[in-house]
């Protein structure tokens, strides 16, 4: 991914994600290289070490979703993931609404 649509999507501050990403960089779970479709600009990627904890994360809160939505009856759940899928694409609509009237920035 750009920079920009990592702050566009996690609603950061350029300054702020650049940051973030130095950060990320340093310890190893990501890496910024030029943008081989814009020479100006940086993609940034996962390392393995990076998507190993990507991984973690994922199964423990995929764990811990089950484990809080376990009372609820199928029914419940079927409603629930719908209106969070619901939420998520008004968020995403959001969000490309704004780095559109921005010129892609945010």
């Amino acid at each position: 991914l750009k920079p920009s649509q990592l702050y566009s999507r996690l609603r950061r501050s350029s300054g702020g994600m650049t940051k973030i990403l130095k950060r990320l960089e340093e310890a190893g779970y990501v890496s910024r290289s030029p943008d081989p479709d814009d020479g100006r600009g940086m993609r940034v990627t996962l390392t393995d070490r990076g998507r190993s904890l990507q991984e973690r994360v994922f199964h423990a809160f995929l764990a811990s979703t089950t484990s809080l939505m376990a009372p609820l009856t199928s029914h419940q759940v079927e409603a629930a993931n719908k209106s969070l899928s619901e939420l998520l694409d008004l968020f995403e609509q959001r969000a490309s609404d704004r780095s559109g009237a921005n010129g892609g920035r945010s």
